[in-house]
């Protein structure tokens, strides 16, 4: 078996112009204008704040969790949330154990009764996404005997 090729017909545009490209020399494409770069993505870093929290909550009484509102370096006001419950989540609110209250200056203050043997406190702090910052999240998690 047997192949073979015939040459192309000499009908090309270039072929009939008598144009001659020598591509020894090689052929590129040469642009002219100005090129602009799409502008960088924006730099989003962390959203941080200083937090001061006590040590540990009253077993009866008053504790105050936050002394004033945590402002973050964005310039955002963290909203706290407390919760409170006798399993290791945190996450009930029953008005027989304890009792929170936040102030318009954001003072947190949580009241417990002391009825619990023990009870499991959780603080959380967020604040929403802004231009350049990333969401900001903070948990703090007591055990009160």
């Amino acid at each position: 078996m047997s192949t073979s090729y015939t040459a192309p017909a000499a009908t090309g545009s270039c072929l009939l112009l008598n144009a001659a490209y020598d591509l020894s020399k090689g052929m590129g494409w040469y642009l002219t204008g100005t090129m602009t770069l799409p502008p960088a993505p924006p730099v989003i870093q962390k959203q941080t704040a200083r937090v001061k929290v006590p040590k540990k909550v009253k077993a009866k009484g008053k504790t105050v969790l936050l002394k004033k509102a945590v402002v973050t370096n964005a310039g955002q006001e963290a909203t706290a949330e407390v919760t409170w419950s006798t399993n290791k989540k945190a996450n009930g609110s029953n008005l027989r154990l304890a009792a929170a209250k936040t102030t318009k200056a954001g003072k947190v203050i949580l009241r417990t009764t002391g009825k619990a043997k023990r009870l499991y406190v959780r603080l959380s702090l967020k604040a929403p996404a802004v231009e350049g910052y990333r969401a900001y999240k903070y948990t703090k998690k007591w055990t009160v005997k």
